[in-house]
C-alpha cells in the first residue's frame, strides 16, 4: 500500500505585507498551513522540495504566481515588488533584468549572482540576515508576527530608514544549502559593533539606508542609460567645484574628501565588489566610465557624496537623459535645427575622442619604435601626448605604457660619462702648465684639478677612472718633485 501523502494543498494564503520578500511570505504560509516541515510546504507550494527555501532570489516564480490574486500574478511583479532584484539591477542594462527574472520563474537560479556581481552565499551576499527591532514589534502587533522586510536585508544598510534605529544581525546561516523557511522570531539577535558608532558615522549610515531604499523602489527616468549617468556624475563634480575649467577632474582634493567621505562609513561596508574593497580607486573609475557598469552600492555612496539626495540625483539625471534623447533623435539633421547646448556638448565629446586618438597613437608609435623605452623617455618624447591623457585617462597610461622603474633605477644619467672621462685625459695631457703649490699644501687629484683652470664641463671623478688616474700620478709626480711641467709665473 501506498505511504499517503502528508503535504497539505495550498488553500490559501496570506497576503504579502508592505515590503515583504517571498521568502517571508511562504515562511509566514508555512507556519499557517501546517506543513510537516519546509521541504513539503515548498513541494506543495512550488512543486520543488527546495525552490522556496532561497533567502534572497527565490526559484519558480511562475509557479507562485498562479497561486496569488491580482497584480502578483505576474511573476516579473512578484520579482520586482517582492524581492531585493531592482536595487541589484537599477545600474545595469535592462536586460540584466530581464535575464534574472526568467531564471527566477524557472527551476535554477544558478550564475544569478554572478550576473550581477555579487559574491553567493546560503543566505543571500551578507551570510548573516537583518532586522529591525521596532518593526518587528510593530509587525506582531498589526500582522500577529513579524516578518522579513526587503529594505533591510540590502547591502550598506546598517540603520532602519524607518524607525532610525541600529539594525540586529542574526547569527550566520548555516553554511551549505538552506534547508528550512525561517521568520524573525526564531533567530538569534545581536546588535552588531556599529550600535555606538560615532555621531557622523551614524548619519552617513542613515543617509545610505534612506538612498537604498529609494534605489530599491524607484527607477531612474527613462531607464538607465550609462552616458547619462556619466554627465549626471560631470554635473555633481562641477557643482562640487571638482572640475577644472578645462572639465578637468581636480583629483587632490576630490580624492581627499573622497577618502574622508567613506571613512565615515561603518567597517561593515564594502564598495566594488561590496565585501571586497573600501578603496576610493573603484570610486574614481565609476566617475569616468562612459560605459562600464558597477554594483549599487557605490554609486549610492557618489550619490550622498555628490548629490546628498536621491531626488536631486533623480532630477539631474531625468535632465541629463533627456540631453542625450535630442542628440540621438536629432543626429541626422542640420546643424542648424540642434539646439546649441546638445551642439557644445556633442562637439566637445568628438574634440575630446579625436584628441584621445591623437595622443594614444602617437605613444603607441613611439614605444614600437622605441620597444626598449623606459617610461621617463617616453614622457620626455611625448610630452604634450603623455599630460592630456595623464589628465583625462590615466587607466590608459597604467595599461599600456612601460612601469615604472623601481627607484634605485629610476634615475637614469643622461651624460656620457665614458665620452667625457677620454675629453678630460686629453685636456689634462694638452695642459702643460701648472699653478705654484704652497710649500705644505695637500697635494691630491682634486687639488690638481683644481689648478688646471677652467674645465668647460661637470666632473665626477668618481664616475671618470681615467682622468681620476691619470690626476692621481700628476699628484704622485709633484709630491716626489719629478713633475716637468712648468710652473705657472
Amino acid at each position: 500500500m501506498d505511504k499517503p501523502d502528508t503535504a497539505i494543498e495550498p488553500i490559501a494564503f496570506p497576503e504579502f505585507a508592505p515590503d515583504e520578500t517571498v521568502f517571508s511570505m511562504l515562511a509566514r504560509a508555512h507556519c499557517l498551513g501546517g506543513y510537516e516541515s519546509a521541504v513539503a510546504a515548498s513541494r506543495a507550494i512550488l512543486g520543488d522540495e527546495r525552490a522556496a527555501l532561497l533567502f534572497d532570489f527565490p526559484r519558480r516564480l511562475e509557479a507562485l504566481g498562479r497561486l496569488m490574486p491580482g497584480r502578483l500574478s505576474d511573476p516579473a511583479a512578484l520579482a520586482i515588488n517582492a524581492t531585493c532584484l531592482p536595487f541589484f539591477t537599477r545600474f545595469r542594462d535592462r536586460s540584466v533584468e530581464e535575464r534574472a527574472i526568467q531564471k527566477m520563474c524557472g527551476p535554477s537560479v544558478a550564475a544569478l549572482k554572478d550576473d550581477l556581481g555579487l559574491r553567493a552565499s546560503a543566505a543571500g551576499p551578507q551570510s548573516t540576515v537583518k532586522a529591525c527591532p521596532d518593526c518587528m514589534a510593530e509587525d506582531t502587533a498589526t500582522h500577529g508576527i513579524a516578518y522579513w522586510h526587503r529594505i533591510l536585508q540590502l547591502p550598506g544598510v546598517t540603520v532602519c530608514p524607518i524607525h532610525r534605529v541600529p539594525l540586529l544581525e542574526s547569527a550566520p546561516v548555516r553554511q551549505g544549502k538552506q534547508r528550512a523557511l525561517f521568520l524573525p522570531h526564531e533567530l538569534r539577535w545581536t546588535y552588531p559593533i556599529t550600535r555606538n558608532q560615532e555621531a557622523a558615522t551614524y548619519k552617513c549610515s542613515l543617509r545610505l539606508a534612506n538612498l537604498a531604499a529609494a534605489a530599491l523602489s524607484y527607477a531612474l527616468p527613462g531607464g538607465f542609460q550609462p552616458l547619462a549617468l556619466y554627465y549626471t556624475y560631470r554635473h555633481g563634480l562641477k557643482a562640487g567645484g571638482f572640475l577644472s575649467r578645462g572639465n578637468r577632474l581636480r583629483l587632490a582634493s576630490l580624492e581627499r574628501l573622497l577618502d574622508a567621505h567613506v571613512g565615515k562609513l561603518p567597517a561593515s561596508i564594502r564598495l566594488c565588489r561590496p565585501e571586497l574593497s573600501r578603496e576610493t580607486n573603484s570610486l574614481l573609475t565609476i566617475l569616468r566610465a562612459r560605459q562600464q557598469t558597477f554594483n549599487t552600492l557605490p554609486h549610492l555612496v557618489l550619490i550622498d557624496f555628490l548629490f546628498e539626495s536621491w531626488d536631486h540625483f533623480v532630477s539631474t539625471y531625468e535632465w541629463e537623459h533627456a540631453m542625450n534623447a535630442k542628440v540621438n533623435a536629432h543626429g541626422g539633421l542640420s546643424a542648424d535645427r540642434i539646439p546649441l547646448e546638445v551642439r557644445s556638448r556633442r562637439s566637445h565629446t568628438l574634440q575630446m575622442e579625436s584628441r584621445w586618438d591623437r595622443c594614444t597613437t602617437a605613444i603607441l608609435r613611439y614605444m614600437k619604435e622605441q620597444p626598449d623605452c623606459t617610461r621617463s623617455q617616453l614622457v620626455k618624447a611625448c610630452g604634450g601626448s603623455w599630460r592630456w591623457l595623464y589628465r583625462n585617462d590615466r587607466e590608459w597610461l597604467d595599461a599600456n605604457a612601460p612601469e615604472p622603474l623601481p627607484r634605485r633605477r629610476r634615475y637614469l644619467s643622461w651624460v656620457n660619462w665614458q665620452k667625457r672621462d677620454a675629453a678630460l685625459v686629453e685636456l689634462i695631457e694638452r695642459e702643460d702648465r701648472i699653478t705654484a703649490f704652497p710649500k705644505n699644501a695637500r697635494i691630491t687629484p682634486k687639488t690638481v684639478l683644481r689648478n688646471l683652470g677652467p674645465i668647460p664641463f661637470s666632473v665626477q671623478l668618481e664616475k671618470m677612472p681615467k682622468s681620476c688616474a691619470k690626476l692621481s700620478e700628476i699628484a704622485e709626480q709633484i709630491r716626489a718633485g719629478t713633475d716637468n711641467r712648468v710652473p705657472a709665473s
